[in-house]
């Protein structure tokens, strides 16, 4: 965030990459700060993959699109939110 003129929003690609965040956030707020204040929020996710059929069609895995299997209907929550601390 250094030497930036509006703060940026960081989305990890997948979960692994959250966990891992949430570690060095861990590790850098190891001495006990509490945040200031959070916000949460979720809703309900109806994504429809369409190109689910066609990777598996032409066997195209490892392709941006095809390297994550995902349902044809994606209705999973998707939640987010941000802590923010005092430093």
């Amino acid at each position: 965030m250094k030497s930036q003129v509006v703060p940026r929003v960081r989305i990890p690609m997948n979960e692994g990459g959250a966990a891992e965040l949430g570690q060095t956030l861990a590790r850098a707020l190891s001495n006990g700060r509490e945040p200031e204040f959070g916000i949460r929020r979720h809703f309900q996710l109806i994504m429809v993959n369409l190109h689910q059929p066609v990777c598996a069609l032409l066997g195209a895995g490892e392709t941006l699109y095809c390297r994550f299997p995902a349902p044809f209907v994606d209705t999973r929550e998707f939640s987010y939110g941000w802590n923010v601390y005092l430093l």
